[in-house]
């Protein structure tokens, strides 16, 4: 990391460190909505999220040039505003179930079936992030434009890729639920769906990645080198807007059907195999850009989308074997 920038990063994860609580509060309110059929609310949440995380960007870094403590401070409200909403909206919902002090224990049954699941799908989150990290590495060592660049760049991607995980978490949720009341047609159907519709979406986010990634990046700053850095990114992350969208509603299917081996398997081979390899020899590469670091990212989810492929025909031959 660039010593320029290596103080403002400590300061940045200091102060995002405490909405930790925050977001373990938001994503379990989530799942709960999620979890009796309202995927609507959670995409909600989300979106409110995002619209306030800009706009706290906006004032707390560009009227009151709060600088890096200022992105951070907009994101941990932004979290805890998101969680206040969730709140007030579920305590208005009518629930299928009642819940009292009766039930804050642990049901060892339930514990496993969860730790089986969940185990897999953390791992496979986990390699994802330390490979963006390792990128991350990667480009600060590019030097301070480039690295400022990125910067802005993810904060773009971030709301990016607002669409694909909203579709994985309901294609899981719709999926969960038909194939519990035995319906499987149905749940290959919602995938199907869900693809189409999530691609769709992201041909028009693909198209303002690609051709607008400036005007999209001078939001977060007024420096021109800036802006041409996070615009060359856009240039080669933004494919990943479609594709994105079929690898995660592959990932919502599989994890819906309580199979996340495929998952987790997927998240590991494509982190250390693909994207990290890959970002590397892309680095070293003579006159090397961030637009070839940023392709390096939809050239592994086309990797992940094989690999699914060829999940989705195993099953097939097993069931009717």
């Amino acid at each position: 990391m660039p010593s320029e920038s290596r103080g403002k990063a400590i300061e940045y994860l200091r102060i995002c460190s405490g909405g930790i609580i925050v977001i373990i509060a938001y994503n379990v309110i989530s799942a709960i909505m999620r979890g009796i059929g309202n995927a609507n609310l959670p995409l909600l949440f989300v979106g409110i999220a995002c619209v306030f995380n800009v706009l706290g960007d906006l004032l707390l870094t560009g009227l009151l040039g709060m600088d890096v403590a200022g992105v951070a401070i907009a994101t941990v409200g932004t979290q805890l505003i998101s969680v206040v909403i969730s709140i007030l909206v579920l305590l208005r919902q009518e629930l299928p179930f009642t819940f009292s002090k009766k039930y804050l224990r642990i049901d060892r049954t339930e514990l496993k079936m969860i730790l089986r699941i969940g185990i897999p799908i953390a791992i496979q989150e986990t390699m994802v992030q330390i490979s963006f990290l390792v990128i991350n590495s990667i480009v600060n060592q590019m030097g301070l434009l480039p690295s400022a660049g990125y910067g802005v760049a993810q904060k773009i991607v971030s709301f990016i890729m607002l669409v694909p995980s909203s579709v994985m978490q309901s294609v899981s949720a719709f999926v969960a639920q038909n194939v519990g009341a035995g319906q499987k047609d149905r749940a290959k159907k919602g995938l199907v769906t869900a693809i189409i519709s999530g691609c769709t979406l992201g041909i028009f986010i693909f198209c303002a990645g690609f051709f607008g990634g400036s005007f999209l990046s001078s939001f977060f700053t007024e420096s021109a080198e800036v802006i041409a850095q996070s615009a060359d990114y856009l240039k080669g992350f933004s494919p990943e807007c479609i594709l994105t969208c079929i690898l995660f509603s592959c990932i919502g299917y599989f994890n819906g059907n309580g199979n996340s081996l495929p998952v987790m398997i997927q998240g590991v081979t494509s982190a250390l195999l693909i994207r990290i390899p890959l970002c590397i020899f892309a680095a070293g590469l003579p006159n090397t850009s961030l637009m070839i670091i940023g392709f390096c990212t939809p050239v592994t989810t086309i990797y992940g989308i094989i690999f699914f492929v060829i999940c989705f025909r195993r099953m097939q031959k097993k069931k009717s074997a």
